[in-house]
């Protein structure tokens, strides 16, 4: 189990601190403090939830992910169970889980050795809006919805060059090309889509357990940018659709133009199978066999026919 901690100041920096102190600061109300935990165990991370005092319920929860998106409201704060995109480009997306309580954010992962950004604290594109357990809360969420959007423009800038090049040079396209931008879409439809719901879940109104009120701006963008990523997923799907029925249009052209090639040879060897056909036979009396000028003309008969048919 890999863990580290920060402790948010005042100012809203990231000051480094060992996971102990974070846990007893947190405990004892002396700051707001941000524990990372991955590649654990169930057993041994129950241990080490051991002080947080959870319900048995919370605790159930948070131990117990099964790979669905939630927003449960447990008695001190929040659990939020989430799935994002992975940390390379091509694995699946995973699910991590966020308990927010008063002066705390624990967030679990619970794949092993992905130091970053599960455990990085210093990416440069993560930005704390609010020195709260609500602002870390909305600001981890608020990260991962925009790694989402990155993808997805830069998955819209693939399909566009895909559709490009199919309007040059169709047979340049591939059919594993098409599937391949499918099967990113489809992997980055289903985070953008779970992730909006969990927001919108977690935006509603009338929960007391998060103070929006310093962060109304992002709770606002939160939402758009999530919505954002739907979206245009959604209009992807369908200029994928439409260049997978391009791509097989193509197909069936090139299939009905070889068969249109075949269809004229066999039209043309048609006759000339008919005559070889008939001189073939085994009748005693042909007196064209016999004749001294009968094989040339039967040559000259047969480059007739392809002629006329050609």
């Amino acid at each position: 189990m890999k863990m580290s901690a920060v402790r948010v100041t005042a100012e809203g920096e990231l000051e480094p601190c060992d996971v102990d102190q974070a846990l007893a600061g947190s405990l004892e109300g002396s700051g707001t403090f941000w524990i990372r935990v991955a590649g654990y165990q169930v057993a041994e991370l129950d241990a080490w939830l051991e002080p947080l005092d959870l319900t048995p319920f919370a605790r159930n929860r948070l131990l117990n992910q099964g790979g669905i998106t939630k927003v449960v409201p447990v008695a001190k704060g929040i659990i939020l169970d989430l799935r994002v995109l992975p940390s390379a480009s091509s694995a699946a997306a995973r699910q991590i889980a966020l308990l927010r309580l008063e002066n705390l954010v624990v967030q679990l992962d619970p794949e092993p050795g992905l130091e970053s950004p599960a455990l990085d604290f210093g990416d440069p594109d993560f930005e704390l809006v609010d020195p709260s357990s609500t602002g870390i809360l909305l600001s981890v969420l608020l990260f991962e919805s925009k790694r989402v959007s990155l993808e997805v423009r830069g998955l819209r800038s693939d399909v566009f060059a895909l559709d490009e090049r199919m309007d040059r040079d169709p047979a340049g396209v591939s059919q594993d090309e098409i599937l391949e931008v499918k099967d990113r879409l489809l992997r980055l439809f289903a985070v953008a889509e779970e992730q909006l719901d969990s927001f919108e879940s977690l935006t509603a109104p009338g929960d007391e357990r998060l103070d929006f009120s310093n962060i109304r701006g992002t709770v606002h963008l939160l939402s758009s940018v999530a919505g954002f990523s739907e979206r245009m997923a959604d209009r992807l799907e369908k200029r994928i659709a439409d260049l997978r029925q391009r791509y097989d249009a193509h197909q069936q052209e090139k299939l009905n133009h070889r068969l249109a090639v075949l269809t004229m040879v066999s039209a043309i060897f048609l006759p000339l199978t008919l005559v070889a056909g008939i001189w073939g036979m085994n009748f005693q009396r042909m007196p064209e066999l016999a004749h001294p000028l009968g094989y040339p003309a039967a040559l000259t008969l047969m480059v007739g026919l392809v002629g006329g048919m050609l």
